[in-house]
Order: structure tokens, then sequence, then C-alpha cells
């Protein structure tokens, strides 16, 4: 695993966002996708610091993923970018 840089930025509505896998991995999570269950479960709390992106650009998100050497598919599930 490496560590997050510039680069894993993905532009969304012109502001940088983060794939949600990639900051499970930085937390340490075993099961990365269960961020996503996080996520939902506070949606709510998430949106008052600024809309939350869901995109399912798998591509940018695999290159990213395989940037940083992770066994995740994003096409098991559309991919999350957060703010």
């Amino acid at each position: 695993m490496n560590d997050l840089a510039v680069v894993d930025l993905l532009p969304f509505e012109r502001e940088p966002r983060i794939l949600d896998l990639l900051v499970a991995e930085q937390l340490g999570f075993s099961q990365p996708r269960d961020v996503r269950k996080l996520i939902k479960r506070h949606h709510e709390e998430l949106e008052r610091y600024g809309a939350l992106a869901i995109t399912d650009d798998d591509a940018a998100a695999r290159a990213i993923l395989t940037r940083h050497g992770a066994a995740i598919r994003p096409s098991e599930s559309p991919p999350t970018v957060g703010r």
C-alpha cells in the first residue's frame, strides 16, 4: 500500500475528491468496501461539510487502485469519491 498523494485526487464538479476505497485502505480497514456502509449511515452528517460525489467511472478508479497496488475490483460496485 502506498501513501496517498495529490495524483490520487479526482476532479468532480471542479473540486478535488478522493476514492473512498483508498481512504479505507489507509485507515486500515480489513474490508475496504465497509467504508461505504459508514458513508451511507452518516450521509446526512457528511453532507453538512459539502456534497458527496458518487461516480461510476471505473476506469479512473481502477487506475488509481492499480497505482496503489490495491486488491480491490471497482467494477463490483460503483466507486464513491468522497470529499
